[in-house]
């Protein structure tokens, strides 16, 4: 099966939803170490690079999460946990109140990248800018690691993984409902 490599749009004024699976699908994460060690994970790159999670479910063979970061006003603007208060955008947030803002110059993120060929050796660079290929790349490569390492399993990741930009509260909502379904 081939699978095409779609474009990351790295808004970082939006909720990213990625999905990533394992390496033919295997059942991993049937295995409670194996879950233990993805979380480890995911909790050290929070921290170290500073996002939020918003919700996650770790199925047998993927991993749903709901991931948000802004480089510039990370801890100031940052939502709430229920996706209601302060905005996701610099100025007006469409998940912050149920009518939808239409962009304007004055209301949209202007710092948009679209990464069609990511450069691998930057976004292992700890100098690198934040965006979600360098998240998922952190927490992909050391969980394949230490699983491997430790359990001793040939354990690893399909190379690709599906995002989605949130633009909306309705959308947030769907996401974070269909994760917490899982």
């Amino acid at each position: 099966m081939h699978h095409i490599k779609l474009p990351k749009i790295n808004e970082s004024c939006h909720i990213h939803f990625v999905t990533t699976n394992t390496s033919n699908h295997q059942p991993f994460f049937l295995d409670h170490k194996c879950c233990d060690i993805l979380l480890q994970n995911i909790r050290h790159y929070r921290d170290e690079l500073k996002f939020k999670l918003f919700g996650y479910s770790i199925m047998p063979n993927h991993f749903h999460g709901l991931f948000w970061f802004d480089v510039e006003e990370l801890e100031t603007k940052a939502p709430t946990q229920n996706g209601v208060g302060s905005g996701l955008s610099r100025l007006n947030s469409p998940l912050s109140s149920k009518r939808q803002v239409k962009p304007t110059p004055t209301t949209q993120c202007t710092d948009i990248q679209t990464f069609t060929e990511p450069n691998y050796n930057n976004l292992l660079s700890k100098d690198a800018p934040l965006n979600i290929s360098k998240i998922m790349h952190r927490i992909k490569g050391r969980t394949a690691i230490e699983i491997r390492n430790e359990l001793h399993i040939n354990f690893k990741w399909q190379q690709y993984f599906y995002d989605f930009n949130i633009y909306t509260r309705k959308k947030y909502l769907e996401k974070l409902n269909y994760i917490h379904n899982n």
